[in-house]
């Protein structure tokens, strides 16, 4: 009898370990209720992924200092090709879905407030992917420090909180998740996109960059407006399925980032084109001085010129005048 047990212990024990991770289990047969388990007992590896993170950060840049660039055309190429279409996949999943809520009788209030338990299992399967990306899109600083492009607060400051922020709130499958999960894949969808298509060498007008980041404020205000809705919803007694506690984070999370983002935007857009517009008076006016310069010496040549041919002039009557009045005397010759 023992003897049977050991063998159906070590059977099981085996078709475990035959199993693969529960990760990977999920993008192959997604199941809600294991996901769920799953993130609620590991969401803190996210801690690990932004210490791993932060350290790259700092040797990956010192180790940078006194090399070359690297050029890594090709595989910027694929990565932003592969982040586009992903995000757009995502858009054609789960935007219908979104919209049909929305349209719906109180639409609105359900989109933020509804429980996400009512959400189809293709949709929590695209949210489980979108908290699972945010791990990868750290890839993004990776490129920037081996090329060694200037990698700002908002970039690093951004990535981080966000990983922790999804990672954290996934397991309470809070309502307000609808509408970051869908604007943000959104965004993605035209940013990875642009810069897919700036990465091929391709032109693009400077407003659409600007459009681009006008959209990500706008996320951002998105995201304060949904909390506070939520926020009211809650202190007047209305049922919304999302605790205080995420709304504080949320909150300040996407508080933060709209003010960040209009940082950015006045720094690398308004105050950029007003310098640029400075400069670019300056070098009108030097312009317009120097030609008026050259008019005045020009003029003062001119008045030299008119002088001088007076004063021969005046010597050609002298000359005349003294030939005449000494007849005698060898007519002068005057040489100029």
């Amino acid at each position: 009898m023992d003897l049977q047990r050991v063998k159906m212990k070590g059977s099981v024990n085996a078709s475990r370990a035959a199993e693969p991770p529960s990760l990977l289990k999920g993008l192959l047969n997604f199941d809600r209720h294991e996901q769920h388990e799953w993130f609620l007992e590991n969401w803190t590896i996210a801690f690990y992924f932004v210490v791993a993170y932060v350290v790259f950060i700092y040797i990956g840049q010192e180790f940078m200092k006194n090399r070359k660039p690297m050029d890594l055309k090709k595989p910027i190429i694929l990565w932003n090709t592969l982040l586009a279409i992903f995000s757009i996949a995502a858009c054609i999943q789960i935007l219908p879905e979104f919209y049909q809520i929305l349209q719906g009788e109180n639409g609105f209030h359900k989109s933020v407030c509804a429980s996400c338990q009512e959400v189809s299992d293709q949709g929590l399967y695209w949210g489980w992917l979108f908290t699972l990306s945010k791990i990868v899109e750290l890839g993004d600083t990776v490129f920037l420090i081996l090329r060694k492009r200037k990698l700002i607060f908002l970039h690093w400051y951004h990535h981080i909180t966000v990983l922790l922020y999804c990672w954290y709130v996934y397991p309470a499958q809070i309502s307000t998740a609808r509408w970051f999960i869908c604007v943000n894949f959104s965004i993605h969808a035209m940013m990875y996109t642009y810069y897919l298509i700036r990465s091929l060498s391709i032109r693009i007008p400077k407003k659409i960059a600007m459009t681009i980041t006008s959209l990500q404020l706008s996320q951002m205000v998105i995201g304060v407006v949904v909390n506070v809705y939520a926020y009211v919803m809650k202190l007047g007694g209305v049922d919304c399925d999302v605790s205080f506690y995420h709304l504080n984070f949320g909150l300040i999370m996407y508080a933060s980032y709209f003010f960040l983002f209009a940082h950015f935007f006045h720094t690398a857009y308004l105050q950029k084109e007003g310098a640029d517009r400075l400069r670019l008076k300056r070098s009108n006016n030097n312009t317009t001085n120097s030609s008026k310069t050259s008019n005045e010496i020009s003029t003062n040549n001119n008045n030299s010129t008119t002088m001088i041919v007076n004063l021969k002039q005046c010597s050609d009557v002298n000359a005349n005048f003294f030939s005449e009045t000494h007849p005698t005397k060898r007519t002068v010759k005057v040489v100029y």
